[in-house]
């Protein structure tokens, strides 16, 4: 999604991660409270832990910027391992996920050779894939027939996308609505659009989709009200980003996997909740922004 929203809106990846990374440690401190407080009824001491990984989140940005949830995904893991089922258990889980670590390795060295962006990152993750199946010989049609099967439908989606957000750049829809909403709500504009970013992934069903849709959109009006285009583009990531727990198709793959159908509307009805509490903070970036231009 970074990488997809940075091209589409001319805006150097790094940094969009980076600023993504920063905003999203709140609303990932916000998921953790909201977990531990309510569902786990944990106290604070018990919590701390977890805020702690999720705020370094915010602080590790500028160093592993692209990689900024791969690495504090896995200090949270084999923090969470040490911490309630002690080093074997950790030791265990690492040995799992050996080959995704791989892959984690792969694409940092990739990006500081300075092969980074969205060609390098798919020949890295076709790498790596590879290589776990030679490994694990299982090399052979089988497993490229399934990842096709399983991708196409997506593949063809993300093109359709792709090709109507182009479209509607060159021919200056968006800048044309931006100027639109710049010139009737000002600067105002600024705290829907994390909202905006959430409701077009749950209307998509991918954070991807959605800032294949709105890039252009949150880029032009930025730069219509004079706002910092790198923030209002994060707070778009951010936004698709949490807007996939309300997604209709994530949420059916969720319940399928678990106790079956009767599971869609108890989900859909939590994860609306939760959705309230988690992009809070970015509402209130947004407005700090307003306050701060």
């Amino acid at each position: 999604p970074t990488v997809v929203l940075a091209e589409l809106a001319g805006a150097e990846p790094g940094a969009l991660a980076e600023a993504t990374a920063v905003f999203g440690a709140l609303s990932l401190a916000v998921i953790v409270a909201v977990v531990a407080f309510r569902y786990l009824g944990r106290s604070l001491k018990e919590t701390a832990p977890a805020l702690l990984v999720a705020s370094a989140l915010a602080l590790l940005a500028p160093l592993t910027r692209m990689y900024s949830a791969a690495v504090v995904g896995f200090l949270g893991l084999v923090t969470g391992l040490l911490l309630a089922s002690g080093s074997r258990a950790a030791l265990s889980a690492l040995r799992a996920l050996r080959y995704y670590l791989a892959l984690i390795a792969m694409l940092f060295a990739a990006n500081l050779a300075g092969f980074g962006g969205l060609r390098y990152t798919f020949i890295v993750i076709l790498a790596a894939a590879l290589l776990s199946q030679a490994l694990e010989r299982r090399l052979g049609r089988e497993a490229l027939r399934r990842s096709v099967k399983m991708t196409v439908r997506s593949i063809i989606a993300v093109t359709l996308f792709a090709a109507v957000a182009e479209l509607v750049k060159r021919g200056g829809y968006m800048r044309s609505l931006a100027l639109l909403l710049a010139s009737s709500t000002g600067r105002l504009y600024a705290l829907f659009v994390p909202i905006v970013g959430a409701l077009g992934a749950y209307a998509t069903g991918s954070a991807t989709t959605s800032n294949l849709i709105f890039a252009v959109l949150q880029r032009s009006y930025a730069d219509a009200v004079g706002l910092s285009s790198a923030a209002l583009l994060a707070l778009q990531n951010v936004g698709g980003g949490l807007g996939g727990m309300v997604s209709p198709a994530k949420i059916s793959v969720a319940a399928s996997t678990t106790a079956g159908r009767e599971l869609e509307r108890p989900l859909f009805r939590e994860g609306w909740r939760a959705l309230s509490l988690v992009i809070l903070p970015q509402v209130l970036l947004a407005a700090a922004l307003l306050v701060a231009g």
